[in-house]
């Protein structure tokens, strides 16, 4: 009986020990079932489909190169831009400024119905403007607002310039009504005055009363006064003063050009007072006066220092002969004018 009993104990003591080890088997085993199912796991998941539980990453692959793309993206045309058509501004979307003001830098442009920049002379609401060939605005004139046209007579002259050097430093121009024959001595001058905006009138090649001469010597002496014009300045005169302001009907048919008076007569040929010619312009200047003085007289060219200024302060815009024509109802062939008042509504 003690034997039996001695064996069992001996069986028990040997399970004893053996069960630990199963433990630590059992414990390895499950380790690495775990794993193998995990691995799966992470398999399937990179297997299944997107829908719209899953989430998908933005990051691009790593073992999928980025090949750069070898086209050049068209750039975004913005700000002004010269072509063969013209000048042009673009918004950043690439669309093109239609019929508006633009300022770009120091400049001022205006971009019309088709996109481009205007060029030349042009009628923008009230105002007439003029534009250099590359649409820059060079001057403006406010029609609502009140203007005289200055006129020099007998010139050109060695003070002419004095005159020209003032009307710039305003911001103004005049007209020149020149005689013929003096045209080629002092081309420069003229050159100079019709490149400031100045107009060039007609004032017969050798200033003779045409109420004295007949049709022919009338007709010759406005023909060799626009060709000797036109040598220099590249355009035919548009209209004539006739010397002492003699004219008649038929004289006005054969110039076939406007005649052109005036409201003021400053007696600056006989007074050659610097004085007198400033107090016979600003005591009695109004809107759409045209007013007579000579550039031959160093007088003249003082008294302009102060008149021209001195107007513009005033308001008053200082235009040519044609310019205020325009600003005021326009002129006709054969018609004589001495003043441009604004029209009352």
């Amino acid at each position: 009986m003690s034997q039996k009993i001695r064996r069992f104990c001996m069986k028990r003591r040997k399970e004893f020990h053996l069960f630990p080890l199963g433990i630590l088997l059992f414990a390895l085993t499950l380790t690495i079932v775990s794993g193998r199912i995990a691995i799966h796991a992470a398999d399937l998941n990179t297997e299944l489909p997107a829908n719209d539980s899953t989430e998908i990453s933005s990051e691009i692959p790593t073992e999928t190169p980025v090949v750069p793309s070898t086209e050049n993206p068209k750039p975004v045309l913005q700000g002004l831009i010269h072509d063969k058509n013209g000048h042009f501004y673009f918004y950043q979307n690439g669309k093109k400024l239609k019929n508006r003001w633009k300022k770009v830098g120091k400049n001022k442009y205006y971009f019309g119905k088709n996109g481009q920049a205007v060029t030349g002379k042009k009628n923008i609401s009230h105002y007439l403007c003029y534009f250099n060939k590359k649409g820059v605005l060079t001057r403006k004139i406010d029609k609502n607002k009140k203007m005289v046209a200055l006129t020099y007579d007998d010139g050109p002259s060695v003070y002419t310039p004095t005159i020209l050097k003032t009307l710039k430093k305003n911001d103004s121009v005049a007209t020149f009504f020149v005689v013929g024959s003096r045209v080629s001595t002092y081309s420069k001058t003229v050159q100079k005055a019709y490149d400031n905006g100045c107009q060039i009138g007609n004032h017969t090649y050798n200033h003779k009363i045409l109420t004295r001469v007949g049709k022919k010597e009338v007709q010759k002496q406005v023909s060799k006064t626009n060709r000797a014009v036109k040598k220099v300045i590249g355009i035919n005169p548009v209209v004539m003063r006739p010397p002492g302001g003699a004219t008649s009907s038929n004289i006005k048919s054969w110039v076939g050009m406007p005649s052109i008076i005036w409201s003021i007569d400053t007696l600056d040929w006989k007074t050659r007072d610097s004085a007198s010619t400033q107090k016979a312009v600003l005591n009695h200047v109004k809107d759409g006066d045209i007013v007579l003085m000579h550039d031959l007289y160093k007088a003249t060219a003082t008294a302009s220092q102060t008149i021209i200024p001195e107007l513009t302060r005033r308001g008053y815009q200082l235009v040519t002969v044609s310019e205020l024509a325009e600003c005021r109802g326009g002129m006709k062939q054969n018609k004589s004018y001495s003043k441009f008042p604004k029209k009352q509504k």
